[in-house]
């Protein structure tokens, strides 16, 4: 079926009319569904999808709610406020034309919802383009890892680790019982409620930002 044919219906009043396939999938599904135009037939949308479009919101400053896979209003409002922002029809309608600019904006790491400057100052609120969710440190990365037993590497070159809006990725030494075992990988991390988790490379690589997306994705 054509992408223009299908809208899938994020929560109250958020539909999205494309394919999400740069989404991986889930068996845990939400409240979410995609509908037909004009069909009463719909089918679950998961949660992992429904996640996915929160991340690239947040990302790029458009969604400040929790990347939980639950839709919402929160999520319907960031869709709008992207929209606008880009200059496309603030419907709340996730169509081809929202997908693209939405992944291309995820993908620079480009901030594209501004903050909007305080009424009781004078001094206007500066963006930044590049600050993480959580924060951007090798302890901070570490906490995540240590549920593991798995180690930061303390190479140098290139650089142990980095961080990109809610991404990040760290060089990760594998102490095996016999030392000619040790290994070093890459791991990436997804900011959760100001906090590193660890994320599956292939699930999120389509979405790291260009500025950490060579170490985070092309390492081994």
């Amino acid at each position: 079926m054509g992408i223009g044919r299908k809208a899938m219906a994020l929560g109250a009043g958020l539909l999205v009319a494309v394919s999400l396939a740069a989404c991986s999938s889930s068996s845990t599904s939400t409240t979410t569904t995609m509908a037909n135009s004009g069909s009463a037939t719909a089918t679950t949308l998961s949660s992992a999808q429904v996640s996915a479009i929160q991340g690239r919101l947040l990302s790029v400053g458009c969604y400040n709610g929790k990347v939980d896979g639950i839709s919402g209003p929160l999520t319907t409002t960031g869709i709008r406020k992207f929209q606008k922002a880009e200059g496309l029809n603030p419907d709340g309608i996730y169509g081809p034309a929202t997908n693209v600019a939405l992944v291309k904006a995820a993908h620079n790491g480009t901030t594209v919802c501004m903050t909007t400057p305080s009424t009781t100052t004078t001094s206007a609120v500066t963006p930044t383009t590049s600050a993480p969710a959580a924060p951007c440190t090798s302890s901070a990365l570490q906490a995540a890892l240590n549920s593991a037993t798995k180690t930061i590497s303390s190479a140098t070159t290139p650089p142990p680790f980095g961080c990109s809006g809610i991404y990040a990725y760290a060089f990760v030494d594998v102490t095996a019982p016999q030392p000619d075992a040790n290994y070093t990988y890459t791991q990436v991390f997804q900011a959760t409620g100001g906090e590193w988790t660890l994320a599956d490379r292939s699930s999120v690589c389509p979405m790291i930002p260009a500025a950490i997306y060579h170490d985070a994705c092309q390492t081994n």
